[in-house]
């Protein structure tokens, strides 16, 4: 309080306030003047308080790896306060992870962490950031890291989850192997329910989906449970929730007439609801509207359009690769008019479903498509021979469409001595280059071919195709050839072949084969004749360590052959199947042994053989002593009349087996 003020003076006066919010403090000066007059005047000043502060939220909380695998965490830093930060680190376990000049007030960041985990641990990270007053203010956050070898989880949706009593729902289940080693023999269960589905085997980081139809008479909580075993036996599980819910129908306890004057009551519009879906260890939170069954029926058309496409695509594909194989053996006399190869038969679309490995036909040079580049289409490449010897040259043939007529084509290549992924052929430099010429068509739709010089055993030749139109140019590929070390000609080496032919009146052809490596692997043989039937498809890839000796003994119109193969393969997957016939034995009713396989691992030694010393005089054998890990089928087949003598067995898990077989005619006894 000031006792006097002279006029036209001032004064300063000053007050010290505490607040913990933003206020406005209002300030009055009031003064008498020599007649007792009142003077005011009033003024106001805006507190406004800073809270600083920084919050650090931490992306999975719960971590599941294999030992030695990298997880991937998210680190999101926000600025939660009202002041700059300054000076904002994130550190995992005590180390920088990064550091961030400036946050303003509401700004956030993502920092990402990739961690190395070989063991059960706890990550700790907390973020640490300066604000205007240098003050620091910091957070803190934590993931559970688990080491896991196996591992097996299930997710699982009912559709329609909502149904009246009586009604039929379909629940799928995905089931994802997480762990690092394979599982098979995998079984899922509903404890209401029933049985679901079972999966035979399921590799490391994939998964695979099974369904089935259940009818619903009350509302369902459930468990569903998913039990795998290892190589060793050894079970894993895994479970989730399932929920079913009854529909109620409105209206049904209403008696009597609406007495005169009343209205109904208008339901309400529809409206989003919130609903928490439960996945197995997955929990989404999501908005949705109370028609459930529309999303479903989408989703199942979308899935329809997707399959439907596919196998058009496949369709399209595969009879490209047909007419291909048409063309190459008219070229090579191999054909009459008119007739067609099994080979083009069995790439044909409609033999799809009999062949699925026909999409791998060997034509030696990996990845045969189509594919467009705008106004120019490759349609095929192939090779000639698809599997070369040592010093073999080879005849590369492209089938290329332009409507504006293709000026120019070659080959780019390169050499590599090792074998090659489709990443690695990526890599392969093409310092080579051999001019196309157009052999047979129109330079719009036509035929382009070059010879390629022979290579020594071993060495793999990495080629694109490279054309242009005169306005757009192109390149496809890349593509493979591999000139043999058990084709080599002329030379000796671990892989033999002989044809020996004396009078005209017999034939002899011996075959010894020896592979050792890792890389892809693909098999097909077919013999033909008069009394016996052979034939083998085998695809797969891993490690592969095969010795095999064949031999065919022709004297007339009678066959003799003989095989024995031993077989060692890891560290993949191997499949295919082999069919060893008589259809000579008995009066031509025939005989017939037919294996088919699904391995990770096989260790096999096999003799197969048919003999005949005359139309009525046939013997066919089979033996086979192995040890796998997979699922081995064997059929043996014989019919006589009305009687048919058919034997199956399969074997899924690990075994060793020993089976020996032997069909022989009456008069050979």
């Amino acid at each position: 309080m000031l006792k006097e003020l002279s006029p036209g003076k001032s004064v300063k006066m000053a007050a010290i306030y505490s607040k913990d919010e933003t206020a406005c403090i209002n300030v009055t000066a009031q003064g008498y003047d020599g007649c007792g007059y009142a003077a005011l005047a009033h003024g106001s000043v805006l507190l406004k308080t800073i809270k600083p502060g920084i919050s650090l939220k931490v992306m999975p909380q719960e971590l599941e790896v294999c030992p030695g695998e990298t997880g991937e965490i998210s680190c999101l830093v926000t600025n939660s306060g009202d002041d700059i930060l300054t000076d904002v680190v994130v550190s995992q376990d005590g180390s920088a992870l990064a550091s961030i000049d400036r946050l303003d007030a509401g700004e956030f960041k993502v920092v990402d962490s990739r961690t190395v985990i070989s063991a059960n641990s706890t990550l700790q990270f907390t973020a640490t950031g300066k604000d205007s007053r240098s003050q620091t203010w910091s957070d803190a956050g934590c993931v559970n890291a688990t080491v896991v070898v196996t591992a097996l989880k299930v997710f699982v949706s009912a559709s329609p989850p909502s149904l009246a009593p009586g009604g039929s729902t379909k629940l799928t289940c995905t089931v994802a192997n997480t762990g690092s080693i394979p599982l098979y023999s995998i079984f899922v269960i509903s404890k209401k329910l029933g049985p679901i589905g079972s999966i035979d085997y399921l590799a490391p980081k994939r998964q695979m989906m099974v369904s089935a139809e259940k009818t619903v008479l009350e509302e369902v909580n459930d468990v569903i449970s998913v039990e795998g075993f290892t190589m060793e036996k050894k079970s894993v599980r895994g479970s989730c929730n399932l929920h079913i819910s009854i529909l109620k129908s409105p209206g049904l306890g209403m008696k009597g007439s609406i007495p005169n004057g009343s209205r109904l009551v208008q339901s309400p519009p529809t409206q989003m609801v919130q609903a928490n879906l439960s996945c197995g260890n997955l929990s989404l939170p999501i908005s949705l509207p109370s028609e459930q069954e529309t999303a479903s029926r989408a989703s199942e058309e979308v899935a329809r359009e997707v399959d439907r496409s596919t196998k058009k695509t496949s369709n399209l594909l595969l009879d490209g690769i047909s007419n291909l194989l048409r063309y190459v053996e008219k070229m090579l006399g191999k054909t009459s008019q008119g007739s067609e190869s099994s080979a083009a038969r069995e790439l044909s679309p409609e033999n799809y479903e009999e062949l699925q490995a026909s999409r791998d036909y060997e034509l030696s040079i990996e990845g045969v498509r189509s594919s467009e580049h705008g106004a120019i289409r490759i349609l095929d490449v192939s090779a000639a021979p698809s599997q070369p010897a040592a010093g073999e040259p080879v005849k590369v043939t492209v089938h290329i469409q332009s409507q504006a007529g293709i000026k120019s084509a070659s080959l780019k290549y390169g050499l590599a001595d090792a074998p090659l992924t489709r990443q690695d052929m990526l890599g392969v430099d093409r310092i080579y280059d051999s001019s196309l010429a157009l052999e047979s068509g129109s330079s719009q739709d036509g035929y382009w071919s070059c010879n390629l010089p022979g290579k020594a055993a071993g060495t793999y030749l990495v080629l694109s195709v490279w054309m242009t139109n005169g306005a757009s140019k192109a390149e496809g590929g890349p593509y493979m050839l591999h000139w043999s070390t058990v084709n080599t000609a002329g030379q000796d080496n671990s892989a033999n072949r002989a044809v020996y032919s004396g009078s005209g009146k017999g034939m002899l052809f011996i075959e010894s084969s020896s592979v050792k490596g890792r890389g892809e692997v693909s098999i097909k043989d077919t013999i033909q004749g008069s009394t016996l039937h052979y034939n083998e498809k085998m695809i797969g890839n891993g490690s592969i360590n095969m010795e095999s000796m064949r031999c065919i003994d022709r004297k007339t119109a009678l066959d003799s052959f003989t095989e024995q193969k031993d077989l060692v393969f890891t560290g993949g997957l191997l499949k295919g199947h082999q069919t060893v016939e008589s259809p000579t034995f008995h009066g031509g009713l025939g005989a017939s042994v037919t294996e088919r396989f699904n391995l990770s691992h096989v260790d096999r030694s096999e003799t197969s053989s048919v003999s005949s010393a005359s139309i009525a005089n046939n013997t066919l054998t089979f033996k086979t002593d192995q040890a796998f890990d997979g699922t081995w089928n064997i059929q043996t087949k014989y019919a006589k009349f009305y009687k048919k003598i058919k034997a199956d067995q399969q074997y899924t898990g690990s075994f060793q087996t020993q089976k020996s077989i032997k069909f022989q005619d009456a008069d050979q006894r």
